[in-house]
């Protein structure tokens, strides 16, 4: 068994009960809520979620390095760069919605390669790897795996676009390419965090695009996304988890979303 191929099946065991741990906190009357220096709302489910992650890092894996949203970088020894982002959509899990996503990424060298987001609150999965394809479930315990594959719609008049924040937009100056998406797709839907790109990825959405992204937001959707057959970008279209945003498409729409974004 390949590296790489061991270290996502490490992965979608990691996550899986990282995951889950979050339920023990999900809709809990007495959910104690901080607040970090970026003023964005951190929990105990997600301190806990990325010790366990952690944790299992350290026993599997302990020469590789970690970012993680929570407890920062971890220097290693080997080109793996693992991203930890223990509950993706804080503020869902504190609202008892359920579109939190607890995710790991990977990148080897400066490539991302892979990438889990587990759906706690759904009991769902999404995982890639490069070469090895986008899988999804709806169910945890067992996984059973389907091919998670992107849709064929190739006009903007039929897609479906969603996005995390609308206002972001116009935090960077892109509110008018937000309207006019709005105003060509089919329909225009707030779906937030990582849900709304495993939408892209399983083609039940064309088009996510968030306007403010962290590294360890974007570590697993690049993989993941792309082995479904779709693009995943940044705004400006260079295919990275360090652009500070992200696009996902089926593909087939991505260079006329870029130039709405660009326009």
């Amino acid at each position: 068994m390949s590296e790489l191929k061991d270290r996502l099946d490490f992965a979608i065991r990691a996550a899986t009960e990282a995951g889950l741990l979050t339920l023990s906190y999900y809709r809990s009357s007495d959910l104690t809520i901080e607040t970090k220096p970026d003023e964005t709302p951190v929990t105990r489910a997600d301190k806990e979620s990325e010790e366990t992650l952690r944790n299992h890092l350290a026993e599997e894996f302990p020469n590789d390095a970690i970012v993680g949203e929570e407890f920062g970088t971890q220097s290693g020894s080997t080109d793996y760069t693992w991203y930890l982002d223990p509950i993706d959509g804080t503020k869902s899990f504190i609202r008892g919605i359920p579109l939190y996503g607890t995710m790991m990424g990977l990148e080897h060298g400066d490539e991302a390669v892979g990438g889990v987001i587990v759906f706690p609150a759904l009991h769902e999965i999404v995982y890639a790897a490069k070469d090895h394809g986008a899988w999804w479930s709806d169910q945890l315990e067992p996984i059973a795996p389907k091919q998670a594959r992107v849709s064929n719609i190739s006009r903007l008049a039929d897609a479906y676009f969603t996005t995390t924040s609308s206002s972001s937009f116009w935090g960077i100056d892109k509110g008018a390419a937000y309207r006019r998406l709005t105003e060509s797709a089919t329909a225009s839907r707030g779906l937030p965090d990582c849900y709304g790109h495993y939408l892209v990825a399983t083609g039940r959405c064309e088009i996510m695009i968030d306007a403010v992204m962290n590294v360890y937001d974007n570590a697993p959707l690049q993989s993941i996304v792309q082995e479904a057959g779709g693009t995943f970008t940044d705004l400006k279209g260079n295919p990275t988890i360090h652009g500070g945003n992200a696009v996902s498409t089926n593909g087939r729409l991505h260079k006329e979303v870029l130039e709405i974004l660009n326009s």
